[in-house]
């Protein structure tokens, strides 16, 4: 079985980079784009159907005694099963790459986590931030204080030399004093999710161009579709914003820029925040132990 879903793989994969050249070299090549082409499109879908299936060999080989078995049938590692291996590497990785390519324009770009993940265990953000919010931030002894106030780069500056630790989620562009460049991908959000039969609690990432939408995401009850600009369908609402991709703001040395707006950069997780928070914390109440390494 293993072998045959690898021959089937690679298969695929040979339809796809025919395709692919016949794209490259026909003469109207100029005349249609990426976008508009049935070659490049059935080409990624030979790819993803190729990888899936490729993928699917070494799991089952792996089922039946041993990854190595995958595509020659043999129990010890040769050159046919690396090449297959690396075949299925590249090929995946080609996949991810151009799902950046498509949302950002730039290969370069990080993207959350691995979407070849199988899953992430998740949470309720919301609920519990306004739990933590009853539980700490209301008036009452024990608890902690909080001002609501104007700050400009001077008091953040001030309260960088007062105190120990100050920690920044407040979009950073706002903050900058220097007119330091600051990148980012403008999008459109709508209201829920946008791929047929999309099952509960999944976030879909769409690098093809059967679809307009880029991710389709439907968590915990929560639903929206990201689209690149001017692709939204007549008669959804959408709301436009700006996702941070990176900077090279140093206005604020000493104090510590996390979060997605906070820190301006893509790859970051809703709990982000806490975790830089946290270990920033446990760094601060070791340094002594640390200050007698020599």
């Amino acid at each position: 079985m293993t072998t045959i879903l690898v021959h089937i793989a690679l298969s695929a994969y040979v339809a796809a980079a025919t395709l692919f050249l016949i794209w490259l070299v026909r003469p109207q090549r100029l005349a249609a784009p990426d976008a508009k082409s049935r070659l490049v499109w059935t080409g990624r879908a030979m790819l993803l159907l190729g990888v899936v299936l490729h993928l699917a060999s070494f799991a089952t080989a792996r089922a039946e005694g041993g990854i190595a078995a995958a595509g020659l049938g043999s129990d010890e590692w040769k050159g046919g099963q690396l090449f297959s291996l690396l075949a299925a590497v590249t090929v995946a990785g080609y996949l991810i790459l151009d799902y950046r390519y498509k949302l950002y324009g730039d290969i370069n770009i990080s993207i959350q986590g691995n979407i070849l993940a199988k899953g992430y265990h998740c949470w309720e953000f919301i609920k519990t931030y306004d739990r933590l919010w009853e539980l700490y931030m209301e008036p009452g002894a024990g608890r902690a204080a909080h001002v609501t106030m104007e700050v400009n780069s001077y008091d953040i500056e001030s309260m960088a030399s007062m105190f120990d630790l100050v920690v920044n989620t407040a979009p950073l562009n706002r903050l900058c004093h220097q007119n330091h460049e600051f990148r980012f991908k403008v999008v459109e959000i709508t209201m829920g999710h946008s791929y047929p039969d999309q099952p509960e609690d999944t976030t879909i990432f769409n690098a093809g161009d059967y679809f307009p939408w880029v991710r389709s995401a439907w968590l915990l009850g929560n639903e929206c579709t990201e689209w690149l600009p001017g692709t939204v369908p007549d008669g959804l609402e959408s709301t436009t914003i700006r996702k941070p991709i990176g900077h090279d703001c140093n206005c604020y040395v000493d104090v510590l820029l996390t979060g997605r707006f906070g820190a301006w950069r893509n790859e970051t997780w809703v709990d982000t925040a806490y975790y830089d928070t946290r270990d920033a914390i446990v760094s601060m109440l070791r340094r002594s132990g640390w200050d007698r390494v020599k």
